[in-house]
């Protein structure tokens, strides 16, 4: 007898976990010259303002149950307004969805392979989560399960073995900046990637949480909130802000420096293959989300048969989004203000819609 395909509550919280600090955890929190050492504080408050969104993104799944987000928009919105606010979010997570695999494309080619050009580094991480994409969601929830575990394990030892370089002064002096600036930075960490959260309502569909939404959607997120706090505040310790603000790629110049005696050394390179696999966790959701979204734009009833030409597309798409690192690196603060319609706004607009829809189903049937 076959397995009913979905994503049970534990598998659903370990890839939210893994979505929310997949690619963060390689390209790291900005340490900016706004905040500094206060980074870690920012995360903090960024925390603080995600859960609202969790909360409506829970109830949303709750009201919908087995709908994913585009179905949803059709019930709200009427079928030709609906298939409008489909067309945007699928451009948004298409775009959204190319700038992680340029993300770690930049990173596998600066830390690794500096003389690979960046078309054969894209086609390994493409396969891979095509891979995952059209192998179900039984296969997906294992896997999050396993890379939950290994980087679980990677982040504990990264940490233990830069106990002996930890500077508790580099974290000081704790809120020595502006409470404007250091809210201001809070915000864009939210945007990204916290509020990225939403992707994943495109295969809400696939999500078999009933009446564990809540807890499912608060847990995930809290253990990636712990995770990338963790990593943050090691960055400074070890590093020092002055060389943090120089470092692309903060958690793998930290990883450089570890060792453990004359036993253990040039840890970084087990660390990146882990770091990639957990990037490609958070690319196999964007695809999925894009897949489902065209197929319902297009009437298509098999989303997995959309994943390859979609994926091909991303692979065409990515090496114009920047012209160099330095031009990724200041994607965030120049992309974050225009991701509020879609990660900020429509949440609430969809959730009150939503309250009202469930309110008027209560009346005609009470």
């Amino acid at each position: 007898m076959l397995e009913k395909e979905g994503l049970c509550a534990r598998h659903t919280m370990v890839l939210i976990t893994l979505f929310l600090f997949g690619s963060s955890i390689v390209i790291g929190i900005n340490i900016n010259a706004t905040v500094e050492q206060d980074s870690w504080i920012c995360l903090i408050l960024s925390f603080l303002f995600i859960i609202p969104q969790v909360l409506i993104l829970a109830r949303l799944i709750k009201i919908f149950p087995g709908k994913n987000i585009y179905e949803i928009f059709d019930i709200l919105f009427g079928k030709i307004v609906g298939k409008l606010f489909s067309f945007i979010f699928v451009l948004h997570v298409l775009y959204f969805g190319t700038v992680i695999l340029r993300n770690f494309t930049e990173f596998v080619e600066i830390t690794t392979l500096s003389e690979t050009p960046m078309i054969p580094i894209m086609i390994p991480l493409i396969i891979t989560t095509i891979y995952l994409a059209k192998s179900g969601m039984n296969t997906l929830g294992r896997w999050g399960n396993v890379i939950l575990l290994v980087l679980s394990i990677t982040v504990s030892a990264t940490v233990f073995l830069g106990i002996p370089a930890f500077n508790v002064q580099n974290l000081q002096p704790v809120w020595g900046h502006p409470s404007k600036s250091i809210f201001i930075s809070a915000f864009g960490i939210f945007m990204i990637p916290f509020a990225e959260l939403i992707v994943i309502m495109g295969m809400a569909d696939e999500l078999k949480i009933k009446n564990k939404e809540k807890s499912v959607f608060l847990l995930g997120t809290t253990i990636a909130g712990i995770i990338l706090l963790t990593l943050i505040v090691r960055n400074i310790m070890v590093l020092g802000v002055p060389m943090l603000k120089n470092s692309f790629f903060a958690s793998y110049q930290t990883a450089r420096i570890l060792q453990l005696g004359d036993f253990l050394t040039r840890i970084e390179g087990v660390i990146t293959i882990n770091l990639i696999l957990g990037g490609m966790t958070k690319g196999t959701v964007f695809l999925i989300s894009i897949s489902k979204g065209v197929a319902h734009l297009t009437g298509n009833k098999n989303y997995k048969s959309l994943s390859v030409p979609l994926a091909i597309v991303a692979l065409g798409i990515c090496p114009f989004l920047f012209e160099d690192v330095v031009d990724m690196f200041k994607f965030p603060s120049l992309f974050e203000v225009y991701t509020i319609p879609v990660q900020v706004i429509l949440p609430i607009v969809l959730w009150i819609l939503a309250e009202v829809h469930i309110r008027r189903r209560t009346k005609k049937t009470s």
